[in-house]
């Protein structure tokens, strides 16, 4: 018994399991990709990227200063990292490494922006 998949069923109800057991032959399927690149084409016509470079920049530069204050002290390192860190010494560990993270991915967006 074949169940045929369409995005109404797949996004708007729940999938029962032997709906389940047929979306992975759906979501390889040429149908699939012809959704996708749709819905790309649509996005690419509402968002230019400039837009969503800049976006893109402008979060991550958020989240770059939250975990620099985070560093500092202004904020309690308890409500990050799922509250697992136990010291002070660990906080750091991971800060500066969330911060090269985001400093690097901003540095990237910058250069494909063009800045």
């Amino acid at each position: 018994m074949k169940i045929k998949l369409t995005s109404i069923n797949i996004f708007k109800s729940k999938i029962d399991k032997r709906q389940f057991k047929n979306l992975l032959p759906f979501l390889i399927s040429t149908g699939f990709k012809k959704y996708i690149n749709n819905m790309t084409s649509i996005i690419k016509k509402l968002v230019s990227q400039e837009q969503v470079l800049n976006s893109m920049i402008a979060l991550l530069t958020a989240v770059l200063i939250f975990h620099t204050l985070v560093l500092t002290g202004v904020i309690s390192y308890a409500i990050v990292w799922a509250g697992k860190i136990s010291n002070a010494a660990a906080m750091r560990k991971l800060e500066v490494i969330s911060i090269l993270v985001n400093a690097f991915s901003i540095l990237t967006l910058l250069l494909k922006a063009g800045y």
